[in-house]
């Protein structure tokens, strides 16, 4: 299978991973399946792991959440960017369930794709 990924997103996976991934496909592939058991390390699982409350279960939410991820090795500005990404996601799933929109093609999900690794997420930011 031929890897998708542009070489900047396999070095960035490459450094959350604890294992080599046969392609960086799998590695996205065993995080989609099962975050707690792919070949991550603790700190991107402790990421993602408050990820999974914040969307959950936001209103547990608590500063311990926010410590647990610094005793992790989590800067401030990974844990602020995580939030931004997980808002972002967390809006356009629940535009896309209300209104039921048609999902794209996997043509125009790599074309998104290519637009935000060019520009990031913080074009999702609403506060820049």
């Amino acid at each position: 299978m031929k890897d998708i990924y542009p070489p900047k997103v396999k070095k960035l996976l490459e450094v959350f991973t604890t294992r080599p991934a046969e392609t960086t496909q799998d590695l996205v592939k065993a995080v989609l399946e099962n975050w707690e058991t792919a070949p991550v390390n603790d700190r991107l699982r402790s990421v993602l792991g408050f990820l999974q409350k914040l969307t959950l279960d936001p209103q547990q939410v608590t500063v311990a959440d926010i410590e647990a991820l610094r005793s992790c090795g989590v800067s401030e500005k990974a844990i602020e960017e995580a939030i931004y990404v997980c808002f972002a996601f967390s809006v356009m799933d629940r535009l896309v369930d209300a209104l039921a929109f048609d999902i794209p093609t996997s043509k125009h999900f790599k074309i998104g794709g290519s637009f935000i690794y060019k520009l990031g997420y913080k074009v999702a930011s609403l506060w820049g």
